[in-house]
């Protein structure tokens, strides 16, 4: 075993790097936006400056969403968080190694069964069969640009035609397209913060 002192130099292994990086247990020798994977971008849901600015400093190229947008980049981070966290994205799209998407849980404590109008919890439980379920949060959406989730996004949009609950509207896509999904942990979000 080796003691190590702050501010000492160690060369660790790829994984365990973003892992210390992301709880801000170390900081990189570069810049964070170096540690990402080629092709990657991002589509703000909405306009917001503050997420912008948060964007620009990783040097992503940000798109807003709009009808002629499906999946712009071969690595999507689709976002409408107030408040973003630059090392949660980096580990996001490095997942897409392994996964076709990454979202984290909407909260530990809310079930399909608390969201939503009771005509949209009926046509949630046509589909799903129980809603005792957890929900994901469709505002931190990481994709890896392939014909499932462009058909989940396609999706989903048409699930929050016949229902406005973003999070039940998702969880339909996710349950008609049955993508290869890594359910990140709710501390993703500002709920979790």
């Amino acid at each position: 075993m080796k003691q190590f002192h702050p501010g000492d130099w160690v060369d660790i292994g790829k994984q365990t790097a973003i892992r210390w990086i992301a709880e801000g247990a170390a900081v990189s020798p570069q810049p964070i936006n170096n540690l990402l994977p080629p092709g990657c971008g991002a589509v703000l849901w909405s306009e917001n400056p503050q997420t912008r600015k948060q964007l620009e400093t990783l040097s992503l190229p940000i798109t807003v969403w709009g009808p002629d947008v499906l999946i712009p980049y071969s690595r999507t981070v689709f976002l409408g968080l107030p408040h973003l966290r630059p090392s949660i994205l980096l580990i996001g799209l490095q997942l897409l190694d392994h996964w076709q998407a990454v979202a984290p849980l909407f909260s530990y404590d809310a079930l399909a069964a608390n969201l939503g109008t009771p005509d949209e919890q009926k046509i949630t439980k046509a589909l799903v069969h129980d809603l005792r379920v957890p929900v994901y949060e469709p505002r931190l959406f990481i994709v890896r640009r392939c014909r499932d989730m462009e058909a989940l996004l396609k999706t989903y949009l048409d699930e929050q035609k016949r229902g406005p609950e973003p999070h039940l509207a998702f969880l339909r896509a996710v349950y008609r397209i049955k993508p290869q999904l890594c359910a990140a942990p709710v501390s993703w979000t500002e709920r979790g913060v």
